[in-house]
């Protein structure tokens, strides 16, 4: 009786907890296989988007372009995930300018709850402009995003887990 009430009020701790994880992060690569370029170039990054406030936050590198980086933006909404083109949803990142290796980041807020959930959907892109190609060298689309437990969640996870265990040595 004693195990199934605490399991009762674990789960009714937890399920608030999990309905309130907003945030998730998308790996990002990108290369020129989706914009024709043919750009030896290349980069990752890693992204972090809070579906409920906008606060949207990557990092992330670069390397190989066969011109001197001049601009990074994130471009949305594009009409079906994973692919095309679409207008600047996100400037002004802080990125290696001038370079055809280097670093970027940024934070900010995406304000429109419908290009937030346009992100998450799948149909956003980053995109590396150079001086050798004007409209971007390089690309990746944020897809498969993976959800980030708060640290509430992780916390109740590791409650139940070490009361799980004291009823079993308990036996």
């Amino acid at each position: 009786m004693l195990k199934n009430l605490f399991c009762i009020c674990v789960v009714a701790m937890l399920v608030p907890q999990m309905a309130s994880a907003a945030v998730v992060r998308f790996d990002v690569a990108l290369d020129s296989s989706t914009n024709g370029t043919g750009s030896p170039g290349m980069g990752s990054a890693t992204a972090f988007l809070n579906d409920l406030t906008g606060q949207f936050d990557v990092t992330g590198t670069f390397s190989g372009l066969n011109g001197n980086a001049t601009n990074l933006h994130l471009h949305g909404l594009t009409a079906t995930p994973g692919t095309g083109n679409a207008g600047v949803l996100v400037g002004g990142f802080t990125f290696d300018s001038g370079v055809q290796s280097g670093t970027f980041s940024q934070s900010t807020v995406i304000a429109d709850p419908a290009d937030v959930a346009g992100v998450i959907a799948g149909r956003s892109y980053l995109n590396l402009h150079s001086s050798t190609n004007t409209g971007g060298e390089i690309r990746g689309y944020l897809l498969n995003p993976t959800a980030v437990p708060e640290p509430a969640t992780c916390g109740l996870l590791c409650l139940f887990a070490a009361g799980a265990a004291m009823q079993r040595r308990r036996r």
